[in-house]
């Protein structure tokens, strides 16, 4: 037991871990118990996710630091049985924690990995979410090209999806871009039908 969280946490012994999971192979509940903890750790990042706007935001990005590697293995689960839908539902969730806490790269892999699996119009409304915040993180990293790419994708589902957040962000970040460019006509459209939109719908964070 770990004294200096403020909580306790438990660890166990590398030897313990190798036994625990031979046990688990042996009566064939490897699988099964797999599944239980990338459920349990995808529904951690959701909780997570809301309060990364609010007042609780510094506790929350502690208690995700703090598993971290739980769920890289929840997320690296989901990509070997090819659960797009639920790949899709974690990037989504984590994808402010990655940008907060500097995981821009993995950030990006993940998502971009999680897209690749789930091209189906089924899942549109998740694969729009994702969208948007791999394109914010290309862009961030200079990459412009494919943020351009992710963002255009982004805005043309939501003509039909219409999640308002993804597609004022999206604009915001598309005319940022435009700008850098020097395509300076493009990047006023952008940002005014941004503000349009934020402002007919007090969406008071975007609109700040």
């Amino acid at each position: 037991v770990s004294e200096q969280e403020e909580d306790p946490r438990f660890s166990m012994l590398e030897t313990m871990q190798v036994f625990g999971l031979s046990c688990l192979r042996e009566h064939a509940e490897l699988e099964e118990s797999k599944q239980a903890h990338a459920t349990y750790y995808l529904s951690l990042a959701e909780a997570g996710e809301k309060h990364l706007r609010e007042i609780h935001q510094i506790a929350w990005l502690r208690l995700l630091e703090k598993e971290i590697a739980n769920f890289r293995v929840a997320l690296q689960w989901l990509l070997e049985h090819r659960d797009g839908a639920c790949l899709l539902r974690f990037c989504r969730a984590l994808s402010r924690f990655w940008f907060l806490r500097g995981y821009w790269k993995e950030g990006r892999t993940w998502m971009q990995a999680a897209l690749d699996l789930s091209p189906h119009p089924d899942e549109a409304h998740l694969r729009i979410q994702v969208l948007q915040r791999v394109g914010e993180l290309a862009f961030y990293q200079n990459d412009m090209e494919i943020a351009a790419r992710y963002l255009e994708e982004c805005l043309g589902l939501c003509t039909t999806e219409p999640l308002l957040r993804e597609r004022i962000q999206a604009l915001c970040c598309l005319s940022m871009l435009r700008q850098k460019q020097g395509r300076a006509g493009e990047a006023g459209d952008h940002l005014e039908e941004c503000e349009r939109l934020a402002r007919s719908t007090s969406k008071q964070w975007e609109l700040a």
